[in-house]
């Protein structure tokens, strides 16, 4: 651009040389100036011409020019270059991303940073209802009026996946998450769950009306094996196969109590109540049963902290969680050994932690002891077998009090498990909530 400037430059002093050169030899370089200056202007005005008619066709080639008219030419050109490069990389992006979305299995919208749709693929359209003519630029929340998904939209990193009726199908049920895009978007992905949740159902009504059916007759197997083993008269091979009878029907009978239980918490919704639990007495309760099973054969040690009055959940659910770590406890450790159960305030929270020294927990297995039926140790010396649902029922309660828990824990030095609770659910000594 500059070479160009400086040509137009040397075409004015050629004007004005000529000029001088007529003031030398006739006396009137004025005349000579000004035809020179007509022709320049006339010049532009034809490179002006020319870009204007290419304006208003751009298909037709680009006029070259000269002078300034060629610099304007070169800039223009390497603009459209850039513009058609960044074009080409804009469009291969927004087909790669439709090309996505097309075949990406679920529903999914993108939306700008205010939750207005911007585009969705194919399947959006069949599960939502959802018109790509009148839908697009509308705000999610008026296209699926839910509370929920609303709240999810306006606050999408604060908030796990929520499930919502089709506005289709209110019997069909949807789960819906959003997360932030950037720069400036969201995307939300939605899936038909209704098939897991019918199946899931299923599940928990097989396994309750299998464990209802099996209840009774295992308490008439049960009341029956205590009979015959208070007889004197029975031979001691036969008092030993009643033993074991007797042992395996106390672990179905737990089976089927720890299954009734985990789906009743299971269908009892995704939040405990809020009603006031004394801390004290749910730890005087398993104290309590604690010593009449334990006998005094391992050091049970009792820490509670005065200031954390009270939790703010289910009585019920919280004794049950708070009993199968203890009992835990009490199976893993043998007869010397000792249980320390705590309760007391880090950082805000409240924490139950039952610690002792047993037998503990190789490291490759810590993270599946919350599954259900998963059991470490399948039988121990003293021949008491787990039903493997009560870390899976510990886990449930604490999810419905929005809870968590821990374990730390070492092969032949025990283990510690940590129930914690967020300050909402923990009553202090003052009367006001953590």
């Amino acid at each position: 651009m500059k070479w160009a400037w400086i040509k137009e430059i040397a075409w004015f002093l050629a004007g004005l040389a000529l000029a001088l050169l007529g003031w030398a030899f006739w006396g009137h370089p004025v005349p000579i100036f000004l035809v020179w200056v007509v022709l320049l202007l006339g010049r532009h005005y034809r490179q002006l011409a020319h870009w204007l008619a290419w304006l208003g066709d751009p298909e037709q080639e680009m006029p070259e020019g000269t002078g300034i008219w060629g610099g304007v030419a070169h800039a223009v050109r390497w603009r459209m270059r850039s513009w058609r490069g960044a074009r080409f990389e804009l469009q291969s992006r927004t087909d790669l991303e439709q090309a996505l979305l097309s075949a990406w299995p679920d529903a999914v919208l993108v939306m700008d940073r205010v939750g207005r749709l911007v585009r969705f693929n194919m399947r959006a359209e069949e599960l939502l209802g959802l018109d790509p003519h009148q839908d697009i630029g509308q705000f999610v929340g008026n296209l699926l009026r839910n509370p929920a998904l609303i709240s999810l939209i306006r606050t999408p990193n604060a908030q796990r996946p929520v499930e919502i009726p089709s506005p289709r199908n209110e019997e069909q049920i949807l789960e819906v998450a959003v997360a932030p895009c950037e720069p400036s978007g969201m995307i939300m992905w939605v899936r038909d769950v209704s098939a897991q949740k019918q199946a899931k159902q299923q599940g928990r009504d097989l396994v309750a009306n299998a464990s209802h059916e099996l209840k009774t007759p295992l308490t008439v197997l049960t009341g029956y094996l205590e009979i015959l083993l208070e007889e004197e008269s029975i031979h001691p091979e036969h008092k030993q196969i009643l033993t074991e009878m007797q042992r395996e029907t106390g672990r179905m009978k737990a089976l089927v109590t720890h299954s009734l239980e985990l789906v009743r918490l299971e269908t009892s919704g995704e939040r405990a109540p809020y009603e006031r639990v004394l801390i004290q007495v749910i730890l005087d309760r398993v104290k309590q049963r604690t010593d009449l099973l334990d006998r005094g054969q391992r050091e049970v040690i009792l820490k509670v902290d005065p200031a954390l009055v009270a939790i703010r959940g289910s009585d019920t659910e919280l004794t049950s969680a708070f009993w199968n770590l203890v009992d835990n406890a009490l199976k893993f450790t043998k007869p010397g050994g000792h249980i320390v159960i705590e309760w007391q305030a880090e950082n805000g929270s409240g924490v139950f932690r039952v610690s002792d020294n047993g037998i503990g927990i190789p490291p490759q297995r810590v993270s599946r002891i919350t599954e259900r039926f998963y059991r470490v140790n399948t039988h121990l010396e003293d021949g008491v077998i787990g039903s493997g649902l009560g870390l899976a029922i510990v886990e449930t309660v604490l999810k419905r009090h929005q809870a968590r828990l821990e374990c730390q824990s070492q092969m032949g030095q025990g283990s510690t498990f940590s129930c914690y609770f967020p300050p909402e659910r923990v009553e202090r000594a003052t009367g006001e909530g953590g």
